[in-house]
């Protein structure tokens, strides 16, 4: 709940925890790691289990060509990767720039046509919305 019409409690605890987990993630971001470590956290599993991931996320997202999808926290773009040829347009934010440049360097090197992404803190516009 919003205390005098402003921001909502939670907010400024959340704030201080994005800063701490936003240097974490730059950090990470600079290391030279595979995008899926990065992404991930962890080194890939066995092949069979991750095409089960895969097929899992896109039988659950459900992509249909008409459709917009936002990919809050896209990392490196590998969702990115796996749904641009099921929807219209694919937006991708994460608040890591390092993140975003590998993002940008995936789309521009498998030339994805119907995507954007961009570097912002999600958490800011949730914030700026509540207030409204």
């Amino acid at each position: 709940m919003p205390i005098g019409g402003g921001l909502p409690v939670w907010y400024e605890d959340e704030m201080k925890d994005s800063v701490e987990w936003k240097a974490a993630w730059a950090e990470r971001a600079r290391e030279e790691a595979p995008d899926f470590n990065l992404d991930r956290g962890f080194s890939k599993r066995r092949e069979d289990i991750e095409r089960l991931s895969e097929r899992e996320l896109i039988e659950f997202i459900d992509p249909h060509s008409s459709e917009t999808v936002l990919d809050a926290g896209c990392g490196t773009g590998v969702n990115i990767s796996r749904l641009c040829g099921s929807v219209k347009r694919i937006i991708g934010v994460d608040y890591t720039a390092g993140s975003i440049e590998r993002c940008r360097k995936r789309i521009e090197a498998q030339n994805i046509q119907n995507c954007e992404s961009a570097a912002l803190w999600i958490l800011r516009y949730v914030a700026a919305a509540w207030t409204k």
